[in-house]
This record gives C-alpha cells, structure tokens and sequence, in this order.
C-alpha cells in the first residue's frame, strides 16, 4: 500500500502545547491585574512648626512626587504656603490647625477629597477619604504626643495611636495610616499595629531607616533633644497600608528641608 502525505487542512488547529498557555495565563492573571492597579506615592513629614523658611518643603514634595502627603507640626503660614506653592500639583487639601503650630496637620493629595474630619487638640488625628480612580480610600495622618514631652511616660502616645487605630477599625475598605508616631520600631504599640497594617519600610524599604534627628540646618536645632551634630539615629516616622495595598518600594527621603525630621517616601499599587 502506497503511502500518501494528507492534503494540509483548512482549518487551523491549537498546538498541543495550547492548553499549557492557556493555564499560565490563567494563572498569572492575578499579577497582571496587580501590574495594571493605580499606583500611589504616599509621603510623610514633621515640618518643625516652621514659619518662615518654607520653600525647601515645597521644593522637597516636588522633587519626591507624592500623589498624598502627611504633614504633622504645620503652621498657618505654612499650611498657606504649600498649598498655593503645591496647587498645580496637589490641588486638594484637608487639614487641622487648632491648637497651635507643633500640633497643625496638613494631608496634600492629587485625588478630590470626598470628606475629612479631624479631631479637637489634643487629639492629633487627621482623616480624609480621597476619590481614587472611584474608589474610596483613607487616610489618618497621626501625630501622636510625644515620649518626650511627658518625662518619657508613654501613655498619652499610646492612647493617640489607641483611638487612631479604634477610627482605622471602622473602615471597611482600603486605609492608609502616616505620619510622626513618635514610636520607636521595638515598642509593643508598633506591633500593634503591625498585626493590622503593612508597615512599608519594614517590607520594601531601602536605605537608612532613621528618620530622627536632622539638625543639619540651623532652624532645625530650635528645641533641639540632643547635641548639634547627633546624626539621625532613630525611627519614629512610618507609612502603614491595609491589606488592599501591594508595597512596592519606600526609602527616607534625605533632604530635611530645614526640619529636624526626614520625610518618609513610598510607594503602593491599590489591589483590585
């Protein structure tokens, strides 16, 4: 018997190797959804209750590109400021200014602030929903008392970040929580809020993790808790994201600004 080659068909047919393509594909759905998800800039400082020297904060946000900033110790003028100098930029503001300039808070977004609440002085606590691409996300810029103002008695900070953590607990969708904690990493409270929410730097962060103190510029020095030249040696400033946040990278940004803080910079992808 004769063997002939069959005529080639006229209808196309999948490799065998179609379904595997398939499958990984499939599978690999989930990260391409989290490729495509909005990815946010999110930027922390304590800005030293200055009230004249204010162009090197502005300068900073620009050169760090948040799309959401939390500032803690904000004067008037300073609140003022940045919001004109930072309109073109981050045209939306919520903020809190009662009780003087070391207890001002300022959030600066990209995104429409849909509401915003913030709690009388002493409280400390600054929350606003922002519009993000549809979604509703939140944000608390903390600030709470400081160790240092109470003879080291931790209990008044430890009740700021109770109640913060008591308002984060009422939202039932993405939360973001930055700001000047003035919480050391090794302090039972931290792990508090650990057990809840990413802590950025922790997971992705590169650098230097000290945020506290810079006294590099002599304005910073006002108040100053240690010698002139104490380089920054502690870490009291954080970025905490809820489970809806992917982490993506986060560093302390360098320059002070005339602060005796750095900011801190990150950057998260919003889950679907």
């Amino acid at each position: 018997m004769r063997l002939t080659r069959a005529a080639p068909s006229s209808h196309w047919r999948a490799p065998v190797w179609a379904p595997l393509l398939l499958a990984l594909l499939a599978g690999c759905a989930p990260l391409l959804e989290r490729l495509a998800a909005p990815r946010l800039r999110l930027y922390t400082h304590n800005l030293h209750a200055e009230e004249t020297i204010l162009q090197p904060f502005a300068d900073n946000l620009r050169a760090a590109a948040p799309d959401i900033a939390a500032l803690q110790e904000v004067s008037q003028p300073a609140a003022d400021f940045l919001r004109e100098e930072l309109k073109d930029r981050l045209p939306y503001a919520a903020a809190r200014l009662d009780g003087g300039r070391y207890f001002g808070q300022l959030m600066l977004s990209r995104y429409p602030v849909v509401e915003s609440q913030g709690w009388p002085h002493p409280r400390r606590l600054l929350r606003a929903v922002l519009d993000v691409d549809g979604r509703r996300v939140t944000v608390f810029n903390l600030h709470p008392a400081s160790p240092g103002n109470t003879q080291m008695d931790t209990a008044l900070r430890d009740g700021d970040i109770a109640f913060a953590l008591e308002q984060a607990a009422r939202e039932d969708g993405p939360v973001l929580l930055l700001g000047d904690f003035n919480l050391e990493p090794w302090s039972p409270v931290r792990q508090t809020i650990t057990a809840r929410y990413t802590d950025l730097f922790e997971v992705v962060g590169t650098g230097s993790p000290f945020t506290y103190p810079d006294y590099s510029q002599p304005q910073a020095r006002v108040n100053a808790r240690f010698p002139p030249l104490t380089l920054p040696f502690l870490r009291i400033d954080y970025i905490f994201a809820s489970r809806h946040f992917l982490p993506l990278r986060a560093q302390v940004w360098p320059d002070a600004g005339g602060s005796d803080h750095r900011p801190v910079l990150a950057e998260v992808a919003l889950l679907p």
